[in-house]
């Protein structure tokens, strides 16, 4: 396990009688990526702002490199990259001067800082708007110079509030790849979001909240050890099915659901296009055939469901 960079010990954050954020302690190694999810209203992005030094806990502590900063919060953020849901840049500037004042903010020398500013803004395809005004870009470009904006100074710790929203699927992939790749350098980093199954598969360690309570804490793989799901795919056939139909697709172990709608359930990908040849001898010999088909979830999706429906203690 590797050492902890950062330490959040017991925080605590209330806006008159609710409680955003309750008594929440874990820790944070270098190279970890820790997925933090919850449904809306329990405490992440609270959570991503006192880390980050935007509002301060009513009690706790955030220890960094084995010092307590809960009272440095601008030292904090020389350390810290923290992208949120809120612009990070000038709206009435054009992108590049905006990135050269954060630079300037962090005492980044100004050779370095337009290399990063060219090497990033290549990485991510969007060099041709950089003359561009912040206000004038669209949402998913703004997202993504935000993103930037958490990484240029080369933070030793990143905070991501819901970082793939408005995101095109290119850029996206992008973002996705560039956060392993800071993982690999050591960089410890935390990613909120309301889409579990890409978080997931980016993650190694999960904290889950409810009402501002910390519920589980694990890792991906110890998750599918004790919620094991089956994932399902809906076929459509192409014709009603008769009873003799559904008594031989019941007799393979799928589920008739409706007229022309059956379940299949499998547990792994390499299983899938066994069964779908299965179905498609089942009603091809029976004068039918598939329609369609598609994904029914995802079993991250139905594991989190399983989670947030049990009661805090």
């Amino acid at each position: 396990m590797s050492p902890a960079i950062l330490v959040v010990d017991n925080i605590y954050k209330s806006y008159g009688k609710t409680v955003a954020v309750r008594d929440l302690s874990f820790t944070l190694g270098k190279g970890e990526i820790l997925a933090l999810l919850g449904p809306n209203g329990a405490g992440k992005t609270t959570t991503i702002r006192i880390i980050g030094g935007v509002l301060r806990p009513d009690k706790g502590r955030i220890i960094i490199n084995g010092k307590d900063m809960t009272d440095k919060a601008s030292l904090r953020k020389r350390i810290m990259g923290i992208m949120t849901e809120e612009p990070s840049l000038f709206p009435d500037l054009p992108v590049k001067d905006s990135l050269n004042i954060l630079c300037r903010l962090y005492s980044i020398d100004k050779n370095i800082c337009n290399d990063q500013i060219k090497e990033l803004s290549n990485y991510f395809n969007v060099a041709s708007f950089l003359p561009r005004k912040y206000a004038k870009l669209s949402m998913g470009l703004k997202r993504i110079f935000d993103y930037i904006s958490s990484i240029i100074h080369d933070p030793e710790i990143i905070l991501l509030d819901e970082p793939f929203n408005a995101i095109d699927v290119e850029r996206k992939n992008l973002i996705k790849k560039n956060i392993i790749e800071l993982s690999r350098e050591g960089k410890a980093i935390i990613i909120t979001s309301h889409n579990i199954p890409e978080t997931m598969d980016l993650s190694n360690k999960v904290i889950i909240l409810k009402n501002g309570e910390k519920v589980l804490e694990t890792t991906p793989s110890e998750l599918m050890t004790k919620y094991p799901i089956e994932e399902q795919i809906i076929i459509t056939t192409k014709k009603p099915i008769d009873p003799r139909t559904r008594t031989a697709l019941e007799r393979e172990g799928f589920k008739v659901v409706s007229r022309h709608g059956v379940v299949a359930y499998y547990r792994r990908s390499r299983d899938l296009p066994e069964l779908l040849s299965r179905a498609e001898d089942i009603l091809s010999s029976n004068g039918n055939g598939i329609d369609s088909i598609r994904m029914a979830g995802t079993p991250w999706d139905k594991i989190f469901i399983r989670i947030y429906r049990k009661p805090v203690k």
